[in-house]
């Protein structure tokens, strides 16, 4: 095969890497390419040129050779895969790739000359759930892995000073403060609350690391407290004792910060304020203040009851017994003889015998009332 330093006229010149590749040209063969390969005389238009060489894939290409120029062909031959890729994506990106427990890298990611066959994948990021999945791969080919991630619950603190709080979550009563449970990430409206104490809300967005909250909310037991004695100033004319002694032992716990019985104690006393006998009518509506109402009501019954027992007395005095027993002389009750008359009137301690009807027996036969 003619070798030259330059190619002229119509003609093809071949470069391949590596060298020794088979060349066709229009379907017939022309031996195998080298250093300088020329082939000439060839027609102008358009040639097919197919190159191949062992273990690499095969190459086509149409060239058209002009009158009076030359045209090069050069190749760089690509070895035939023996193994296949594997394309890696997540959301958020980041993420590592674990491939049957091995770390190849971090999302996105293309791993290349992956051996067929099937493997293990799993996606990790931090503050998110781990997603895990198979894949296959094949000789020559590409395949992917797409994760969508789901972010991870976290943990949740919540202190108060003092304790003893409502502490809501999202709307939603959890417990009371100190508190300790798990969260899912993003936002959350955190609010605490307890009688005495102004109710503090905020929101938050809470992320991976989670959330240790502290709260110092203030008092309102001094404003409480100010209220009462207005209220129980209001109430003087019905004297309202037990309602100072109570909010004066409610000033006692405040100062030795025992919040609790303060509150309790400021509460009873607003009641016993405005209700002195806890009757459960306030005073000003009270029939007669400093008396319970019910005892009132049950007055009526009791001296009914006590002119019941006046009169059950009085008729137990006036009582007899059931039975009298009169001896008449048989003279007055002889056969024949004209009817007599027997009187008599019997007294009972007291007084005499009073609305009663007496039944008579006369040998033992009713005779008459």
């Amino acid at each position: 095969m003619p070798a030259v330093s330059a190619a002229v006229g119509e003609a093809f010149k071949i470069e391949t890497e590596p060298l020794g590749a088979k060349i066709w040209i229009d379907g017939n063969y022309r031996g195998l390419s080298d250093k300088d390969t020329v082939f000439y005389s060839f027609e102008t238009g358009p040639h097919l040129v197919r190159l191949e060489l062992d273990g690499y894939e095969p190459y086509e290409v149409v060239k058209t050779v002009s009158e009076g120029a030359s045209e090069l062909v050069y190749h760089k031959f690509k070895p035939i895969p023996t193994t296949g890729q594997i394309d890696f994506a997540s959301t958020p990106t980041g993420a590592d790739i674990i491939l049957d427990g091995r770390n190849v890298g971090k999302t996105p990611y293309t791993l290349r000359d992956v051996e067929p066959g099937e493997y293990t994948v799993i996606i990790r990021h931090r503050g998110y759930n781990d997603w895990t999945g198979r894949v296959n791969v094949e000789v020559g080919k590409l395949s992917e892995v797409k994760a969508e991630l789901v972010p991870s619950d976290t943990t949740i603190s919540v202190t108060t000073v003092p304790a003893g709080f409502e502490l809501y979550i999202d709307g939603v009563d959890v417990g009371n403060t100190p508190y300790s449970g798990t969260i899912s990430q993003g936002r959350h409206d955190i609010r605490i609350e307890k009688l005495g104490f102004r109710t503090i809300e905020e929101t938050l967005i809470i992320g991976y690391e989670g959330a240790v909250l502290t709260y110092v909310p203030e008092t309102t037991i001094p404003e409480a407290i100010a209220e009462v004695e207005g209220v129980i100033t209001a109430n003087l004319q019905y004297n309202p004792v037990l309602a100072r002694e109570l909010l004066r032992q409610a000033r006692e716990a405040y100062d030795l910060k025992d919040y609790d019985t303060a509150i309790n104690l400021t509460q009873r006393a607003m009641i016993a304020a405005e209700d002195v006998d806890l009757d459960d009518v306030k005073n000003a509506d009270d029939m007669v203040a400093g008396i319970e109402n019910n005892k009132i009501y049950v007055l009526p019954f009791i001296l009914a009851f006590v002119v019941i027992l006046l009169f059950a007395a009085n008729f137990m005095r006036h009582r007899v017994k059931p039975i009298i027993v009169l001896d008449v002389p048989k003279a007055v009750r002889a056969a024949g003889e004209s009817p007599q008359y027997v009187k008599f009137s019997v007294d009972a301690k007291g007084g005499k015998y009073r609305a009663f009807v007496c039944t008579v027996y006369l040998d033992g036969r009713s005779m008459e009332h």
